[in-house]
């Protein structure tokens, strides 16, 4: 192991730059992200998105301190006391924190570039009737972004921002009636206008990042849940249906 360290050292000309204080300090704003995500703001999903995208920041940013001088962060909790704070993360330990887990990271942000240029690829444009009915949708609900209708292999409406602003529709979406093709065009610009996608797809990079600390997973289904809810009010209030 200290051989290996020692290459490691050689190659990259640094030691570990993660000391245990911070380590512990990490898992421990892990495990407190998670239980205070749990139970709050169970009534109000805008603010439970708010704050689970303000921790998935948190938790994005929180690495890049590494990348320079080791933290100087007082530990004031008994329980960690006796975590010598300048003993640095053996290098091997170390990597093998990090490396999966940005390894799955870029597998997730490569698959969702893959998936949606596949989708939009392989989809067909929409019919004429279906391009008008969108056409007049959007202007009725008074969003003005250019928006690329597609039928796509999809069970259920979906849209995305990753290749330009699109709507992905199932095969039977010429056959909706006005109203169900406005109120799911509502939901959907919803998505498009917070770039809900990409909130999604950040949550999921962050979770897989931390791969070793699982407490931090249920964080992912919690968003997801926040945005579906608050996207259905929004797009309620879109419609006209709620004052």
């Amino acid at each position: 192991m200290d051989v290996i360290e020692a290459v490691i050292h050689t190659v990259t000309g640094m030691d570990s730059p993660l000391s245990m204080r911070e380590l512990v300090l990490l898992v421990l704003l892990g495990v407190l992200s998670a239980l205070l995500m749990q139970r709050t703001f169970d009534d109000n999903p805008a603010s439970r998105r708010a704050l689970l995208m303000g921790v998935t920041v948190v938790l994005l940013v929180l690495p890049l301190p590494w990348m320079g001088e080791p933290l100087q962060v007082p530990m004031p909790l008994e329980m960690a006391a006796t975590v010598r704070g300048d003993v640095l993360v053996p290098v091997m330990l170390f990597l093998i924190l990090i490396v999966p887990g940005v390894l799955r990271g870029g597998a997730l942000i490569a698959g969702a570039l893959r998936r949606q240029y596949g989708l939009k690829r392989s989809g067909l444009s929409a019919d004429p009737y279906l391009q008008s009915a969108v056409g007049a949708a959007l202007e009725e609900l008074g969003f003005h972004a250019r928006v690329c209708p597609v039928i796509g292999r999809v069970e259920v409406p979906a849209s995305g921002t990753l290749y330009g602003p699109v709507f992905l529709f199932p095969q039977n979406a010429g056959e909706w009636s006005g109203s169900t093709l406005r109120a799911v065009l509502a939901h959907e610009c919803v998505h498009l206008a917070r770039r809900d996608d990409l909130w999604v797809l950040l949550i999921r990079v962050v979770t897989a990042f931390y791969w070793w600390m699982p407490w931090l997973k249920p964080l992912e289904s919690r968003l997801l849940e926040a945005i579906e809810e608050s996207c259905d009010d929004a797009a309620g209030v879109l419609r006209g249906d709620v004052c």
